[in-house]
């Protein structure tokens, strides 16, 4: 009885393969492995370091951001400024030719002279266009700039970019407004000398936004989290996408984009700082031979991390993890990034059940015990008779 249980306990695999077909699976593993550390490396060395030769950890704070992996968006926003750029350019150009160019224009083309000399509202559209495509144009290079300089480095470097990227932008609108006031004729010397009331009674009533820029800068001066970061916020799990002067931007797996103040950033879950680990659960028979279980789990954790990419190292196998009602409780665990911690998860899931059902590993239904007892109570009870 001893061995016909022991045997039961440890079931062989199915169908027994020779040394030739496993010698041949080993190989074709290990070259699928080198081809996937192949292509890993070329595509952080293209598409991270963008030309770099240096070597790219795998936890290295780098930016996957590359003019081809930029959404829909971004690229948008980088055309329209590139477009609005050539605009500014060739408009300013133009009208400093033609300022440099009184003369010659009034001896060969007289009516342009009389257009450009004697209309005076056509003057003041002209200088203001110059003004505005200078300011806003400078503003444009800077963000342009700020684009293209920041592929390839890390989040931190972007977020600070950005941030003084959105301070030229505001700081160069502000010129062009007074700039254009200016050749209107408006006294902007007395609308700069009352800019401090002005700053007083906009800060009494905007203490929210003062408190969201000050909120801003502590997160960014503190790195408290940064761009492309999956953190938590207010029971909310997303990817940073951006930080703002006042705001802050996560977008979650179903592409939901949630806002949140700066100033309301109180508590911060930053799930990207170091990796995350996805487990497997698993169960097995009551009847089953654990020392049997460990043996073919662990002789297949290499196999699981090529087949898993998102596995960074060797997967663990933690034994048991509970007594269930129906099955014993097998915990395995793989390192991963957070990004890809559900995928991994589900993938890993998936490798163990059919890993379990090659080797006859017995995962159990849940199971209802029912007995019936053998002493049943009398179905019919005898009335008492009543007294005449």
């Amino acid at each position: 009885m001893a061995e016909e249980k022991k045997t039961k306990a440890s079931p062989k695999k199915k169908g027994t393969k020779s040394e030739a077909q496993i010698a041949a699976e080993k190989r074709r593993e290990a070259e699928k492995k080198k081809k996937l550390e192949a292509a890993k490396k070329e595509a952080q060395r293209i598409l991270l370091t963008m030309g770099r030769e240096d070597e790219i950890d795998e936890n290295d704070d780098t930016s996957t951001e590359t003019l081809k992996t930029m959404d829909s968006k971004t690229k948008g926003h980088l055309a329209s400024n590139i477009v609005f750029l050539i605009i500014a350019i060739v408009y300013s150009a133009l009208f400093l030719l033609a300022f440099y160019n009184l003369d010659k224009i009034e001896t060969n083309l007289p009516w342009l002279y009389e257009i450009l000399e004697g209309n005076v509202y056509f003057q003041r559209i002209a200088r203001s266009l110059f003004a505005f495509f200078v300011a806003i144009g400078f503003s444009c290079i800077v963000r342009v700039v700020v684009s293209l300089a920041s592929i390839g480095k890390s989040y931190k470097t972007i977020t600070l970019t950005k941030l003084a990227s959105s301070a030229v932008k505001y700081a160069c609108w502000i010129i062009a407004v007074f700039a254009i006031l200016a050749v209107w004729g408006v006294d902007t010397a007395t609308i700069l000398a009352s800019a401090g009331i002005i700053a007083l009674v906009i800060g009494l009533g905007a203490q929210t936004l003062i408190a969201d820029i000050i909120g801003g800068i502590e997160i960014v001066f503190e790195d408290q989290f940064q761009i492309g970061d999956v953190v938590v916020i207010d029971d909310f799990r997303g990817t940073v996408k951006e930080i703002g002067l006042s705001c802050v931007k996560l977008e979650d797996g179903a592409h939901n984009i949630k806002v949140v103040r700066n100033h309301a950033v109180s508590t911060v879950i930053n799930l990207s700082r170091k990796s995350s680990i996805a487990v497997c659960d698993c169960d097995v028979d009551y009847e089953t031979d654990l020392d049997y279980v460990r043996e073919v789990v662990e002789s297949h954790l290499d196999e699981m991390r090529v087949k898993i990419p998102g596995i960074k190292r060797r997967p663990n196998y933690l034994g048991v993890q509970a007594l269930g009602d129906s099955g014993i409780t097998v915990r395995i665990v793989a390192t991963c990034a957070e990004s890809d911690k559900f995928g991994v998860t589900r993938a890993l899931n998936e490798y163990v059940y059919n890993l379990f059902n090659d080797f006859e590993i017995a995962i159990p239904y849940n199971q209802i015990v029912i007995s019936k007892r053998e002493d049943q109570a009398p179905s019919s009870v005898s009335k008492k008779k009543r007294p005449k």
